[in-house]
C-alpha cells in the first residue's frame, strides 16, 4: 500500500517539478503569444512583437484616449 502524502508535501513536489521545467510558465506562454517564434539556432536573439498584437495595442490605446477625451474631458 502506498504511503499517504500531505497536501503540503504534494504542493512542494509540484512546485519543484515545475521549477525544473524551463519551458513551462505563464510569463513564457504570454510572451509566446505576443512575440514572434524563437529561433532554434539563436535562442538568445531578440524577438519582434507580432503585428496583430501591435495593432491590438494601438487600437486599445486609441479607444482609451477617445473614452477619456469624450467622457472625462470638460
Amino acid at each position: 500500500m502506498a504511503t499517504p502524502i500531505s497536501p503540503n508535501e504534494m504542493q512542494k513536489w509540484i512546485e519543484r517539478e515545475i521549477a525544473e521545467q524551463p519551458h513551462i510558465g505563464f510569463r513564457k506562454a504570454l510572451m509566446d503569444i505576443v512575440l514572434e517564434a524563437r529561433s532554434p539556432f539563436d535562442p538568445r536573439a531578440r524577438r519582434k512583437p507580432k503585428a496583430a498584437c501591435v495593432l491590438g495595442a494601438v487600437l486599445f490605446v486609441a479607444a482609451a484616449i477617445c473614452f477619456c477625451y469624450f467622457n472625462l474631458g470638460s
